[in-house]
């Protein structure tokens, strides 16, 4: 199950590297935001 848990993200991460990155750049953005107003 790991196994084929871990192919299938490698084929994703390899499909869609860029999309990730950009997303996770997003991401953090906004958790830093929200940690700020906190």
């Amino acid at each position: 199950m790991r196994r084929a848990n871990s192919l299938l993200a490698t084929r994703l991460l390899a499909q869609s590297d860029q999309n990730i990155s950009e997303n996770n750049i997003f991401i953090y953005e906004r958790m830093f935001l929200v940690s700020n107003y906190k």
